[in-house]
């Protein structure tokens, strides 16, 4: 099955607005085993936005429209599709109800275009939209599908997670459908990673290889269409196998929804470890990252953020005569800020960076020298590190790096 997706909105159009949904709506079209071959972006126009589904109804089995589902004049979609097709808009009881609870319990007036909100395309059915008013709407006659989903994110994500999901695994019931395998890496580069897999990726027919790169990593992704998770995990095997020997040392997880900062929890937390941070040229950063992290306060004490020399002396602990003999860009530094903050905080665990950032040399240190610390009870690991890029990826290559090296000693 082929599909379209057509994202609604002037806004997407003059850049005002990111097209996030476009992105997620590929990938759970992907995950039904639907192929996605066009996507199209229309402002708020009623001659375009006919234009654009007439063209999409000619080309592809299912066409999926985001946005344009509210209750102003310029949500036009629900209208157009319905005029394209020959239909009328239906009025959901159950979306009725819960826009009159909305405005009662806000003690507001309901303005009548406000009703518009709980309309769906008469022969489908409406799709339930957790996160706001306006219902989504799945229509499949004559070999074509059509979807309706809101524009604003999260209310797209909460019908293609919920309703649209339950609906489309009903639809596809025993066809096969896309099932994929995800294996993160760090510490190499894109081109070592197919230099490494040459034979692999050459030779690729089912599975295929994609290799994605990222800022600090690479994904590597694996995908066949397959009747289960059983039979799609029996044809990952072997080239799995064949990854994991030449690239083991740079493997950190598995996993679509994963991360470094999230391994690096979940592994603390399965030994129950307790951890403690000291920053300085990240300035919070990667506290900002672990605390991200649903139930980070299991594991995570505290950190300090150390920016100043006097900091790092006053509250950190980090002697003067070590300051005054090496600076605060260098390894002696770095080990007493893991050792310090471990002992301030009382955690397992301490990790400390310190470094350049840029965007000019500190202490006659080169842009990019950073040095990680990670202070155990028995004893503290101290890595010099050069990174390249700017201020900002400098600075998210030395989260990544504690990251890393911090699995490596737990594991």
């Amino acid at each position: 099955m082929k599909a379209e997706i057509i994202t609604v909105g002037t806004e997407l159009l003059l850049g005002q607005t990111l097209d996030t949904n476009s992105q997620l709506i590929s990938q759970y079209l992907n995950e039904w085993g639907v192929d996605v071959t066009f996507r199209q972006t229309v402002g708020d126009n009623k001659q375009r936005l006919q234009a654009a589904f007439k063209l999409a109804l000619s080309r592809a089995d299912m066409v999926v429209l985001s946005g344009g589902l509210g209750p102003t004049e310029d949500d036009l979609t629900k209208e157009i599709v319905s005029q394209v097709l020959g239909i009328s808009l239906l009025r959901d009881s159950s979306a009725i109800e819960k826009i009159r609870l909305h405005f009662e319990q806000g003690h507001r007036k309901i303005a009548e275009n406000n009703w518009q909100q709980a309309d769906y395309l008469e022969g489908g059915y409406p799709l339930e939209n957790k996160e706001g008013l306006a219902v989504g709407s799945y229509w499949e006659q004559k070999g074509k599908i059509v979807v309706l989903l809101p524009g604003p994110p999260k209310e797209c994500q909460s019908i293609l997670e919920g309703a649209l999901r339950s609906q489309m695994l009903e639809r596809f019931k025993g066809q096969k459908v896309l099932y994929s395998r995800y294996i993160h890496l760090y510490g190499i580069g894109e081109s070592e990673v197919a230099s490494r897999l040459r034979d692999l990726i050459h030779q690729q027919s089912d599975p295929t290889i994609a290799l994605y790169a990222k800022p600090t990593e690479v994904c590597i992704r694996l995908s066949t269409k397959a009747s289960s998770q059983e039979e799609a995990d029996e044809i990952f095997k072997s080239p799995a196998q064949i990854i994991q020997k030449a690239l083991s040392q740079f493997i950190y997880a598995e996993g679509k929804s994963t991360s470094l900062a999230k391994k690096a929890m979940k592994l603390l937390q399965e030994k129950d470890l307790s951890l403690a941070v000291a920053e300085s040229l990240t300035g919070g950063l990667m506290m900002g990252q672990l605390t991200a992290i649903p139930g980070a306060s299991i594991v995570l004490k505290g950190g300090v953020v150390s920016y100043a020399s006097e900091v790092k002396r006053d509250l950190l602990g980090v002697s003067k005569s070590i300051i005054d003999a090496y600076g605060v860009v260098s390894e002696q530094c770095a080990r007493e800020m893991a050792n310090h903050v471990r002992k301030l905080c009382r955690a397992d665990i301490g990790i400390a960076l310190t470094g350049v950032a840029g965007p000019s040399q500190q202490e006659g240190k080169a842009v990019g020298t950073v040095y990680i610390a990670i202070a155990l009870a028995e004893n503290t690991y101290v890595l010099e590190n050069n990174f390249s890029g700017n201020r900002e990826r400098i600075r998210q290559h030395a989260i990544h790096k504690a990251l890393f090296e911090l699995l490596h000693l737990l594991q």
